[in-house]
């Protein structure tokens, strides 16, 4: 066989190769593609849940701290006790007034 002829044969099956390689590369490429775009996907609405999460979180927060003032209000040992109630006259009542005056509503 000639050596021109040889050089052919080479450089055809090389050629192929590479075109093979690069087709299997590229397929990779896209397949990666759309699992990025999966996760992507799956994360933001795991974002989301997170952030339903923490909101639910905080509301379970500040009722527990109004409950915890409440029973822990003068007004409410009165109550439990059978005792007369003082009323404060402020502008605008605090937290543990409010709760006094939220524990004054509850019938025991």
């Amino acid at each position: 066989m000639p050596f021109w002829l040889q050089i052919i044969v080479v450089a055809s099956t090389l050629a192929g190769l590479g075109i093979a390689g690069l087709a299997v590369w590229a397929g990779l490429r896209g397949w990666a593609g759309a699992r990025d775009a999966e996760v992507d996907a799956v994360t933001a609405e795991l974002k989301e849940v997170v952030q339903h999460q923490a909101v639910a979180l905080a509301a379970a927060e500040r009722r527990i701290q109004n409950l915890e003032a409440i029973v822990t209000s003068q007004e409410w040992d009165s109550l439990q006790e059978g005792k007369p109630l003082i009323e404060l006259e402020d502008a605008e009542p605090a937290d543990a007034e409010r709760a006094g005056q939220i524990a004054r509503g509850l019938k025991v």
